[in-house]
């Protein structure tokens, strides 16, 4: 009553109009119209995406080496830009981009072929040159030490491998040359042995004798020393019935005297 029809005016000032203010200002009832936010988050704004998806940005971000954004071109280490890898840029041996240099026969970058070449000159070849001078491939004709290290001497070794040996460095202790102690050893495999080293208790070599915890030596294992209760060997202790090693029983004897009897004195004794 008395209103001015404000209060429920619209933007426009139309009471009870459809006109609605957006969020550039504007005020009309298009909402087809209505002002919308840039990617910055602007109403209104005119900042876009590029192509790499970024707000307001020049493509730059993800553009390849031809700046052609999210493109396929990529630059070789010799720095030639294209999109065709079989062109590419290769290392020499010496690892440089681009260069000439290559491995010789010996694999030596930029070699001469002279770190593996043999003594006839001949790179990753067969040719020896003996101890006597001589360079061929034949080594069934190579110039041979003696045994005392002379290339063309004359020395041997003696049966025992000694140059100019008389055998007698290889003899066993026998006196056999190579020979393994068996010609001169007693029972036991001791050269000039007296059999006491293999002897049982019975001083019988190799033997079976074995001498007991009681000192009874022989090869009847049926017969052997035991311990008692307390550990004694040969002792004659004996666990009682309540279980103690030299006991009388009483430990665990009832109001009877019967051990682990069932007896029990009653309050009239």
């Amino acid at each position: 009553c008395g209103g001015d029809n404000s209060s429920c005016a619209d933007c426009a000032g139309v009471p009870n109009g459809n006109n609605v203010e957006d969020n550039c200002g504007i005020c009309d009832d298009n909402g087809s119209n209505d002002c919308v936010q840039d990617c910055s988050g602007t109403w209104g704004g005119n900042l876009e995406n590029d192509e790499c998806g970024i707000c307001g940005g020049d493509n730059s971000s993800c553009a390849d080496c031809a700046g052609v954004p999210n493109g396929s071109n990529v630059e070789d280490n010799c720095g030639t830009c294209d999109d065709n890898g079989s062109n590419d840029c290769v290392q020499d041996c010496s690892g440089t981009w681009g260069g000439n240099l290559e491995n010789d026969e010996c694999g030596v970058c930029g070699g001469d072929n002279s770190s593996c070449a043999d003594c006839a000159g001949v790179p990753n070849g067969n040719n020896v040159e003996d101890n006597c001078g001589i360079c061929d491939d034949d080594s069934s004709n190579d110039c041979v030490q003696d045994c005392s290290g002379t290339w063309g001497g004359s020395l041997e070794d003696d049966e025992c491998g000694i140059c100019g040996g008389d055998d007698s460095s290889c003899s066993d202790e026998c006196g056999v040359p190579y020979g393994d102690n068996s010609s001169c050893s007693d029972e036991c495999g001791v050269p000039n042995g007296d059999n006491s080293s293999c002897s049982d208790c019975a001083g019988v070599p190799n033997g079976n004798n074995v001498e007991d915890n009681c000192g009874i030596c022989d090869d009847d294992s049926s017969n052997d020393c035991v311990q008692d209760c307390s550990g004694t060997w040969g002792g004659s202790l004996e666990d009682d019935e309540c279980g103690i090693c030299g006991g009388d029983n009483s430990s665990c004897a009832d109001c009877a005297g019967v051990p682990n009897g069932n007896n029990v004195e009653d309050n009239c004794g």
